[in-house]
Order: C-alpha cells, then sequence, then structure tokens
C-alpha cells in the first residue's frame, strides 16, 4: 500500500473520531450551560440523568452513522484496491509479453540477420583467395596483349576489384556493429539494476582516466565540480558518464580551447547533474533526435554508430530519470540528466 493511500485511510478514521470526541463535549458544554449546575447536583439528578441519556443517544446515533460511513468508504477504498491491483497484474503481463518480444527479437537480430552476413564475409575471402590466383595467371599473360587491354586489366584487377571488396568488407563490418549495438540495448533493456551507493566523484574520476590521453592530446580543459554520493545502478552509470564524456572529446573542434564541465545541482527530490562543453554544439533540428538509435547529429566525420545516447536515455530510463540536450548553435552543449533520491522505490503511475 503506497503512503498516500495510508493517509487517507488515517484521514477516513480518525476525522470520525475527533469529529465523536467534539459533538461530545459540545453537548457535555450545551447540557451545563443551559439548567444544570454542578453545585446544585443534588437538586437536579434526574433532569440531568434525562439529559445525560438524551446526549447519549444523539452521541450514539452520531457514532453508528460515522461508523457506517467509515464501513462504507473502507469497502470503497478496498474496491479501488482491487481495481488498481488489477491494473497493475494486467501491466505486469504486458511487460513480460513485451520482453519476450523483445528476446525474440534479440534472436532475430542475433542469428536470422548475421547469418547473411558471415556468408558474404566467407565469399569475401574466397574472392580475395581467387585474386591472388588470378593475379599469378594475369601476371604472365599480361605482356602478350596489346597496351590498352594490359591498360584496363590493370586497372580492374588491381584498382576495382580490390575497391570493391573493400568496399563490401567495410559494408558488412558496419552492419556487424550496428547488429551488436542493437543487441546491447536489448540485453541493457532487460538487465536487472543493483542499486547501491555510488560516489560519483570517484566514478567520473575513474571515466576521465579512459579519455585522459584525448583530453591530454586536444589540450582540453577538464572542470570537475564536487559531485554527491546517489543510489543507482554503477555500470550503467559510468557507462553513460563515459558515452556522454566520449561525445564531449569526439566534437570538439580542433581549432578552439576546448572546456568540458561536469557538475551538479541538488532538488528536494533528485539529482539533477550535467556535462557541458563549448564543441561544436547541436542543430536545433538534432536536439531530440539523437537520442533515437542510429542517429547522430553533424556528418560521418566523427566516428561512432549513434548509439551512445540511445543508450545513455536507456539507462536514465531505468533509474526513473530523465536525459535531455540544450545548445547554441556551434558554442557547445549541455547534457542535463537526473536520478531519483532512490530510483529502486520510485514509480511514476
Amino acid at each position: 500500500m503506497t503512503q498516500s493511500s495510508t493517509q487517507r485511510i488515517a484521514l477516513h478514521v480518525i476525522v470520525p473520531v475527533l469529529v465523536t470526541i467534539f459533538l461530545f463535549v459540545v453537548t457535555i458544554h450545551i447540557l451545563l450551560q443551559h439548567g444544570f449546575s454542578l453545585d446544585s447536583f443534588a437538586d437536579d439528578v434526574a433532569f440531568f440523568e434525562y439529559r445525560i441519556r438524551l446526549a447519549c443517544i444523539v452521541i450514539m446515533v452520531i457514532a453508528l452513522v460515522l461508523s457506517a460511513y467509515v464501513v462504507w468508504h473502507a469497502r470503497k477504498m478496498e474496491k479501488e484496491r482491487q481495481e488498481v491491483t488489477k491494473t497493475l497484474e494486467r501491466h505486469a503481463r504486458d511487460l513480460k509479453r513485451r520482453n519476450e518480444e523483445i528476446r525474440r527479437f534479440a534472436y532475430i537480430v542475433s542469428h536470422d540477420l548475421r547469418a547473411p552476413l558471415i556468408n558474404i564475409s566467407g565469399f569475401i575471402n574466397i574472392l580475395k583467395q581467387a585474386k591472388v590466383d588470378i593475379d599469378a595467371v594475369i601476371a604472365k599473360l599480361l605482356p602478350s596483349l596489346p597496351q590498352d587491354h594490359q591498360a584496363r586489366l590493370h586497372t580492374a584487377v588491381n584498382e576495382d576489384i580490390p575497391e570493391a571488396i573493400s568496399f563490401i568488407t567495410s559494408s558488412v563490418e558496419r552492419m556487424n556493429r550496428q547488429i551488436e549495438a542493437i543487441l546491447q540495448l536489448s540485453r541493457l533493456e532487460r538487465r536487472e539494476m543493483e542499486f547501491e551507493r555510488v560516489d560519483m566523484n570517484v566514478l567520473v574520476r575513474e571515466c576521465v582516466k579512459v579519455f585522459m590521453h584525448r583530453i591530454e592530446e586536444q589540450a582540453i580543459d577538464l572542470q570537475l565540480q564536487p559531485l554527491p554520493t546517489i543510489t543507482a545502478d554503477q555500470q550503467s552509470i559510468e557507462r553513460m558518464i563515459c558515452n556522454l564524456l566520449d561525445n564531449a572529446i569526439k566534437y570538439m573542434p580542433a581549432d578552439r580551447q576546448g572546456l568540458i564541465e561536469i557538475g551538479y545541482k541538488q532538488r528536494p527530490d533528485d539529482a539533477l547533474f550535467w556535462v557541458r562543453d563549448n564543441g561544436c554544439g547541436v542543430d536545433e533540428k538534432d536536439i531530440t533526435r539523437i537520442f533515437e538509435i542510429f542517429r547522430r547529429s553533424g556528418g560521418e566525420e566523427v566516428p561512432g554508430e549513434g548509439m551512445g545516447l540511445a543508450y545513455a536515455q536507456t539507462i536514465l530510463s531505468l533509474h526513473h530519470g530523465e536525459i535531455w540536450c540544450e545548445s547554441n548553435g556551434n558554442s557547445g552543449a549541455t547534457f542535463y540528466f537526473n536520478i531519483p533520491r532512490d530510483p529502486q522505490y520510485t514509480f511514476f503511475g
């Protein structure tokens, strides 16, 4: 039972009791003011007993009415509780069904889509081996061919075919990375969170160590504010921070003195964190779409699969938090995310 429902029950039980006590006190006060005095108790016993009995009858009637109301309201709340329970059970069944669908989708991705890629990779290796044999034969035949045929054959064998094989190989590798990214996202969504107390200062410093070489190489000014200790799944939060740091470094123009700031603000119900940089920023049209899978801001010159922010959004969703971006053109971007005080006990209806 939630805290709000407990408060409602307490309210509807305590209020009738307080009202009954109040009416009893008021009734006695009226009796004392209208024809009865404690000093003349012996003279007015009969009249006093009559009024006391009348007052008791009135109070009993009021108490019965209030008791009936309490019973009615308790039954009503029990009915509402049963309806809520049924709704929760239905949602649980829907969630279980969707998880099964995700597992089936992950199997399709890992098996049915990867099988053709494996075949293509196998045939590419066959083509590479066949080209070695073809090169040996052509080397013997080439001197006997006319000059124009020699040039055309040399271009086809030594430039066109290797370029085509290289393109096919890179496409297969890219497709394989995308499939692996989808599988990781699927596993992340189904992973059971292990909530514990996490010192964000220690966690961020560990993430910085991973990128320290690139930070020093690009002479980026890294500013770390004091951070709190939160309740979270350390593994997933660490991965999210690393993704945000990686993006801030990757999208930092080479001709700019880089600046990355990590800070936070304590709010009543959660902790608000941010990762701010003065990089190339995010286009206004991309502010929301960059959190979708395989969506990126800018061109393809920056390496990556466009999955880092999708991971971050999933991780924050599992913590009952949110992540969003604010950017002013190419003057940089700030990624905000919040984590509730106790995410494992936070529920939104």
